[in-house]
């Protein structure tokens, strides 16, 4: 009798709240999982997705990492640079020595915008608002020569954006993989074991609207009407590469990236 194998599991860290203006597509950790679902492209196997509500301190033991082929930390409303909220605060610490454990294996990480801070962060980079304004829409990023290494020789990405804070620089031994006039770093990356993205691939086109115009509709909203119109337009005529980014972050959690 043949023995079934282990259903292999994937960490969803679920940074965020669930908020109104994401639906009907879900909130950041079910957008996540349908991602991961839409990219399996050549991957013949049942997955199995467990989220950590992280927000409410729900934070998994080393031991229980073992298990998990890989962690998603998704995107939020919060800082990460937050210097008084006590999960920020924990999770900046918590991912400061998972990254820093040798030891044990540890499962490789993928973060999103805040995860994509956070983890910075905790390594030391200087995180904060950037100087240049909100980044939104769809936008193309620029792969430099490792961006078209991680992502199959492509030479650049269209990626779903929502944010107003950047990293400033590349944690030790990590490399930046690609920009856009906005920020200049897009997503880092550590071989077999990091790869983060300041925009979100989970993000279909029509949840980048959503948050864009949630941004417009906020009081105080300085950015210029035009502006706020290309964004929008982008979201409309932009190819959405974002089933394109995953299948990088496949290979990461399969130990080929």
């Amino acid at each position: 009798m043949t023995q079934e194998k282990p259903t292999k599991k994937i960490a969803i860290f679920y940074t965020d709240d669930d908020e109104p203006w994401t639906q009907p597509h879900g909130n950041f950790s079910e957008m996540a999982t349908k991602l991961f679902e839409q990219s399996k492209i050549d991957i013949d196997e049942s997955f199995e997705y467990k989220t950590f509500r992280i927000v409410q301190g729900d934070f998994p033991s080393f031991d229980e990492l073992s298990e998990f082929m890989g962690i998603f930390i998704t995107g939020s409303k919060y800082d990460s640079f937050d210097p008084e909220i006590g999960w920020i605060i924990k999770l900046r610490e918590y991912l400061h020595e998972l990254i820093n454990e040798e030891t044990r294996r540890m499962p490789p990480v993928v973060g999103i915008c805040f995860g994509h801070q956070v983890l910075a962060a905790a390594l030391g980079c200087k995180v904060g608002r950037n100087p240049k304004g909100f980044e939104g829409g769809v936008a193309t990023v620029q792969l430099n020569e490792e961006g078209k290494k991680i992502f199959n020789g492509k030479s650049s990405l269209n990626l779903s954006e929502l944010h107003n804070d950047i990293i400033f620089e590349t944690p030790q031994g990590f490399t930046s993989w690609g920009s856009t006039a906005i920020c200049q770093y897009q997503g880092l990356y550590l071989p077999n074991r990091v790869l983060t993205f300041q925009g979100h691939p989970e993000f279909i086109s029509a949840v980048a609207q959503n948050g864009a115009l949630r941004t417009f509709k906020k009081p105080g909203c300085k950015i210029p009407v035009e502006e706020q119109q290309a964004l929008l337009q982008s979201c409309q005529e932009k190819r959405n590469d974002g089933v394109v980014a995953a299948q990088s972050i496949w290979r990461l959690f399969r130990g080929e990236l």
